[in-house]
This record gives structure tokens, C-alpha cells and sequence, in this order.
């Protein structure tokens, strides 16, 4: 099992990482697809070809996000709050004056720590259910050209983008567990997970993602 602060550990942290951005980002995409459709009666064969390609990559990426995740928890286990909003702070200091960022940190849930971990859990207990909701959606698609409502539910749409804000803490902290800032991607990964968090009203779904 890879342990934080190591290189190994941060190699786990940037792939999980990518996973749940690579996701995130093809939600919004087959959301905003799905919608711009609404209303507009049944779809022709182009538009289920490609609406259908964008949800066959979401179920590749949710294949992946158990394993990937579950190590990404484990590592957290071995991290405090302190250190968290330390790496944070640092994040913040390096993203200049981003009045947006530094208030979208400052208003993720105060047990930040149990918060990822059981984001992470979450997203581990509920990405086969996810798997066949989308399932379902592209039957519909491929059987009538339908256009079913997009987006991941809510919860797991949540958890995914409170443990996005773990992954790049992960990844950002060095031997020794002096915060390392490795780039402007793991930047932009805490930036999209906490304004996402707060922009999407994710804390309401805390109790769901806590009671899993």
C-alpha cells in the first residue's frame, strides 16, 4: 500500500486525481449535452453515437475509481487536519491573490480529513450502482433516442469532488510531510473540487456521503 509523502504515494494521488477530473469534466459534458437535447423530440444517429461514446467513457472511468480511491483514503487515514489546511494554505499562497480559491477552502466542511476519507469511501461503495444508472440512461438513448436527465446523482457527484480536494493534498506533500506544490494540476485539481463543493451546494450532501 503506498504511503503519503512518498513518491509512490503521489504517483497514486495524481492518477486518482485525474480519474476523478477526467470524470467530473465528461458529467458536465454529457449533462450539458443532455440538456441542450431536452425538448427537442427523439435524437438522430449521430447525436446517439456521440452522446453514447461520452457515457461509455464515464462507465470506463467509474470502472477504475474503487481501487484508485480506496488507496487514496488509506493515505488520508495517515494525515491530520492540520496538515491538510496547511498544504491548503500553501496552495493558496501559491495562486497569489485568488480571493475565489481561498474562500472555496475556507468553506469546506470543518472535519475536512473525515470528510474526504468518507467521500473516498463513498465513491467506492456507490460507483457500481452509478455504473448501472448510466446504463440504464444509454438504453434509453440507444433504444428510442430518448434523452434521459444527465448528471451523476448528487451525493456522488459530491463525494467525488470533496475527495478531488484530497487527491491533490496527496499529491502535494512531500518526504517529511512538507507540502510540495508539484504544478499547476494539482492547483487547479483542489481549485475545481472545492468550488465545485460550494458552487454545487455539496454540503448538504455531507450526511449522505458520512452515512454512506
Amino acid at each position: 500500500m503506498a504511503e503519503v509523502g512518498t513518491a509512490e504515494g503521489r504517483r497514486v494521488a495524481v492518477e486518482a486525481g485525474a480519474r476523478l477530473q477526467s470524470l467530473i469534466a465528461l458529467d458536465d459534458l454529457w449533462t450539458s449535452e443532455l440538456d441542450s437535447r431536452a425538448g427537442r423530440g427523439a435524437m438522430g444517429r449521430d447525436e446517439v453515437d456521440a452522446l453514447t461514446a461520452i457515457g461509455v467513457s464515464m462507465q470506463q472511468q467509474l470502472e477504475f475509481v474503487p481501487s484508485q480511491v480506496g488507496e487514496l483514503a488509506q493515505m488520508l487515514r495517515e494525515i491530520d487536519d492540520g496538515q491538510i489546511r496547511g498544504v491548503l494554505d500553501a496552495i493558496v499562497g501559491s495562486a497569489g491573490s485568488d480571493r475565489g480559491l481561498a474562500e472555496a477552502l475556507e468553506a469546506l466542511p470543518p472535519d475536512l480529513q473525515g470528510s474526504i476519507v468518507s467521500g473516498c469511501e463513498y465513491l467506492g461503495d456507490r460507483s457500481g450502482e452509478e455504473a448501472q444508472v448510466l446504463a440504464q440512461k444509454l438504453a434509453v438513448i440507444e433504444a428510442s433516442g430518448g434523452v434521459p436527465p444527465g448528471d451523476l446523482r448528487f451525493p456522488f457527484r459530491c463525494a467525488a469532488m470533496i475527495a478531488l480536494v484530497g487527491a491533490g493534498v496527496a499529491a502535494s506533500i512531500g518526504l517529511g510531510g512538507a507540502p510540495v506544490l508539484i504544478g499547476l494540476a494539482v492547483t487547479n485539481q483542489v481549485g475545481l473540487g472545492a468550488l465545485g463543493w460550494t458552487a454545487s451546494g455539496c454540503p448538504n450532501a455531507l450526511p449522505q456521503i458520512h452515512r454512506r
